[in-house]
Order: C-alpha cells, then sequence, then structure tokens
C-alpha cells in the first residue's frame, strides 16, 4: 500500500495548536516572542498557500490533502492525489490563520521590532490570514451535518456485513484492507 501521508496537512496545525494552548494556559509572553509565534505564523503562512479562491461562492477551498483518519488519501477514482476541503484540516487550518492574527495583536506593538524583522510580517499578510480563515469552505451533508471532505458521501457504502462473514473480528480494518490492496 503506498504511503501518502505526504499529503497530510494537519500534522503542523496540530503542532501550532500545541504552541497556542502552551501560551494560553501559561501567558508567558517570552516563549511566543521566542518560538510560539514564528511557529504559529509560518504554519498559518504555509495553508495559507495552499487555500485557492473560489470566485463563484467567495470561498477559499484546500485540495490535495489526506484527513487524520488516514485512509482516504484520495478519491476512487485518483487514488494518491489527495481530497478537496477535508473538514478537519480546514476546519484547522482556519484556526490557525485566526491565531496568527492574534499573535500579532498580542505581540503588537511592544514586540513588534523583534519579531517582524525575524519573521518578515509582509503588508496585507494578517488581513489575509482573517479573511481566509473565515472564508474556508467546510463541507456538510445535506442533512446539516459536517462532511469529512468534499464528496464524501457520494462514496459507496462500505461493506461491513461481508467483510464480518469473511474475516470475523475486523478491529484492524486498515491491515485487511492493506492486505487486499483496498486503498480506495
Amino acid at each position: 500500500m503506498p504511503d501518502n501521508s505526504r499529503l497530510q496537512r494537519h500534522v503542523g496545525l496540530a503542532i501550532a495548536y500545541s504552541a497556542w494552548k502552551f501560551y494560553e494556559s501559561t501567558g508567558e509572553i517570552g516563549y511566543l516572542v521566542e518560538e510560539g509565534a514564528e511557529l504559529i505564523i509560518q504554519i498559518a503562512r504555509f495553508v495559507a498557500s495552499l487555500a485557492t479562491h473560489d470566485d463563484t461562492t467567495d470561498r477559499y477551498d484546500i485540495a490535495g490533502v489526506m484527513g487524520p483518519d488516514e485512509f482516504h488519501d484520495g478519491y476512487p477514482d485518483a487514488p494518491g492525489e489527495g481530497l478537496r476541503n477535508n473538514a478537519y484540516t480546514n476546519v484547522m487550518a482556519a484556526w490557525v490563520m485566526l491565531r496568527a492574527v492574534d499573535v500579532v495583536n498580542v505581540l503588537s506593538p511592544r514586540y513588534a521590532d523583534q519579531m517582524w524583522n525575524r519573521i518578515r510580517l509582509r503588508p496585507g499578510e494578517v488581513k489575509q490570514w482573517r479573511l481566509i480563515g473565515s472564508r474556508l469552505r467546510v463541507p456538510f451533508h445535506a442533512d446539516g451535518v459536517i462532511s469529512q471532505f468534499e464528496g464524501y458521501e457520494r462514496l459507496k457504502e462500505f461493506d461491513w456485513a461481508g467483510y464480518r462473514a469473511r474475516y470475523g473480528a475486523i478491529g484492524r480494518l486498515d491491515l485487511i484492507l492493506a492486505a487486499e490492496g483496498d486503498t480506495s
């Protein structure tokens, strides 16, 4: 089974989340100045660079990702090419971009010179993070439930009964499917 973990953008997002939570829990501004701010801002820059604007809906999309379920790495007709608008990835990306805005607000103006020389904050970046973070698409099913990713509801239902009949315990379904060469 091919390893497409390179498409997992949510890992960096989780690191940024931890950095912000550490600052929030401790109130250590020194941590934010020395390490946390740069980490959060660079991750916000990265995910903002992945987002593309849809003029029709005035939303932003992130395509070509693999979510944290570590199994859906693409659509049935394009395995390994990533998914479009993975809910977890997009929610966390929006969160990180909005926390990057918060970081700038917390550190301005007292720590601005110390930080912005190192991070090289560009004109319009904060505005861009705020815009993308508030307009990033999160897919929903028709009944209002968040969809795992765009197109999830069109996937064929898994044959749970058939696999239980063939294998009994399917607690490690990932290994069963990998042994069968099934990545869809």
